[in-house]
């Protein structure tokens, strides 16, 4: 351990009288050798400063070579990042342009399914009246037409038609039979008519009439046609037969009571034509 530091000072023990060696011998130069020294020196500092000219310039040269390279590589690649910047803003505008007009046709697409939802909504309504006004119409044209054939049926004569008059011989013919008294007004001549009819095919039946009488009758005219008996209780049985008869051909025959009639006496009245 003690070693170590006697070998150091013994080394600058060794450096130090070297160093003064040296030191005496430049202090005892004389000017010449001073002279000769420093034109040795100034040629070595002119050598040096040639050599390191020479070095700056190469150096300089080579770092503007690499520095024109790097500006030439960075506009370059500026004037390629511009390009593709113009490009992305070329394709933005055109994208936006696109958008707008995208826009613009929905827009007018939506106006125009607006309007057709507007038309179809108002074609509906409009066809929703016309069918009503039609329904109303028709109503109104079925009643005209009801009330026209019932003007029409009130206005026909009261007739027996043929095949009535057929089914009725049927009927009449092959059941019950007795007396019946046939009467209508005085002066109705339509009446008149029908009750002649009923007359007839009574007496084609077999059965036996008083004929038709006309008749005034005191409170006014009866109206209709109809079948009277003394009671409804003890009518005769044919007076049933005859009322059915007139029924099932589509001639209502209406039924009264008149107690001052004798028993088992039946009429057939033949009143007013109804309005």
């Amino acid at each position: 351990m003690c070693a170590a530091p006697e070998q150091q000072r013994d080394k600058m023990a060794s450096v130090t009288n070297v160093l003064s060696r040296i030191w005496f011998r430049v202090l005892s130069m004389s000017l010449e050798g001073w002279k000769a020294l420093f034109e040795i020196g100034g040629v070595i500092l002119l050598f040096l400063t040639f050599v390191f000219g020479a070095g700056v310039v190469f150096t300089s040269t080579r770092i503007n070579a690499l520095q024109a390279d790097q500006l030439r590589q960075f506009n370059r690649k500026l004037t390629d990042a511009q390009t593709e910047l113009g490009r992305q803003q070329e394709r933005a505008a055109n994208a936006e342009h696109d958008a707008a007009d995208a826009k613009t046709t929905a827009a007018k697409a939506n106006e125009r399914a607006q309007v057709l939802e507007t038309d179809a909504v108002n074609a509906k309504a409009a066809q929703q009246r016309v069918e009503t006004e039609l329904a109303k119409q028709r109503e109104s044209t079925a009643k005209a037409e009801r009330s026209l054939l019932e003007l029409q049926r009130h206005m026909q004569p009261r007739r027996i038609s043929a095949e009535q008059r057929a089914r009725l011989l049927a009927i009449l013919t092959h059941g019950p039979k007795g007396k019946v008294s046939i009467n209508c007004v005085l002066g109705d001549g339509e009446g008149h008519t029908f009750a002649n009819e009923i007359d007839a095919v009574l007496k084609a039946s077999g059965w036996e009439t008083t004929g038709v009488n006309q008749g005034v009758y005191s409170g006014g005219n009866p109206v209709g046609f109809g079948i009277i008996v003394r009671s409804g209780i003890g009518a005769p049985p044919y007076a049933v037969v005859l009322q059915r008869a007139f029924f099932s051909i589509g001639i209502p025959m209406d039924g009264a009571e008149n107690p001052q009639l004798a028993e088992g006496d039946v009429q057939i009245l033949v009143g007013n034509k109804p309005n």
